[in-house]
């Protein structure tokens, strides 16, 4: 099932053409490493610059390659910028979200994102590849529905991967926490939610399971299951959004 944005995203796209899916190159990796440079040239040594999507996981995909460069909002403007001089016009644009540059190496696509780190359709997409890394049972589930999508319509095609992805990150929102979890004392929660509110303590990007590991059957200070967007709690959707979250 997608959602009211997902909807309106995907109803965009094209519903007459044909995509095509191609085995994984393995070129992906030098090809990758060759745009890092151009974007540490640009921006710095210390510029985080991350190889996502189907080229990054080995499976078969678009012929493309997707690269993310991730800011905080504000750095984001002065950054796309930059990135402008360098790929040129941007292919889309979302404002202090995500902004799309492409260009073509060796015959093929590489599409250049400058993306707030805080987005987050940006986590979730970090968290579902993530969850496809540590389960290769999954991560070949998705590789059969790229690759069976072949000649489906562009509108087609993202309806199929988004309901995969939103299927695997609402088991892994389910069944990530203990429904113990909330077994922490009233003062040692509200405490967890001002270091949260104060900024003390960050919001991890994906849930470390380290209930698992303490056997304590609770969530850890910052776990990205409690403070969530779509958290029933008002607060805790809250929080989320004003906490500050792990890179």
């Amino acid at each position: 099932m997608l959602t009211k944005e997902q909807e309106i995203w995907v109803n965009h796209l094209s519903n007459t053409d044909s995509i095509n899916i191609v085995p994984y190159d393995p070129n992906c990796v030098r090809q990758f490493a060759k745009v890092v440079d151009e974007v540490h040239g640009l921006l710095g040594e210390s510029q985080e610059v991350v190889h996502a999507g189907a080229s990054s996981l080995g499976i078969s995909g678009q012929n493309e390659i997707d690269i993310y460069i991730p800011v905080f909002t504000d750095q984001f403007t002065e950054t796309l910028k930059k990135v402008e001089a360098l790929y040129g016009t941007p292919q889309s644009v979302y404002q202090l979200k995500r902004v799309r540059f492409q260009t073509i190496r060796d015959e093929k696509k590489i599409d250049v994102f400058v993306i707030n780190r805080l987005d987050a359709d940006w986590l979730r997409s970090r968290q579902f590849e993530q969850r496809l890394r540590e389960q290769p049972e999954l991560l070949g589930a998705y590789r059969l529905l790229k690759e069976s999508s072949a000649g489906l319509s562009t509108r087609a095609y993202y309806r199929r991967k988004i309901h995969f992805i939103n299927d695997v990150l609402a088991k892994l929102t389910s069944t990530s926490l203990p429904p113990e979890f909330n077994d922490r004392s009233f003062v040692s929660r509200l405490w967890a939610d001002i270091l949260i509110l104060t900024r003390k303590k960050k919001i991890k990007a994906v849930c470390c399971e380290s209930y698992k590991e303490e056997g304590k059957m609770r969530a850890c200070k910052g776990c990205p299951n409690v403070y969530r967007e779509d958290s029933p709690s008002a607060w805790r959707r809250f929080l989320a959004k004003w906490g500050v979250r792990k890179i």
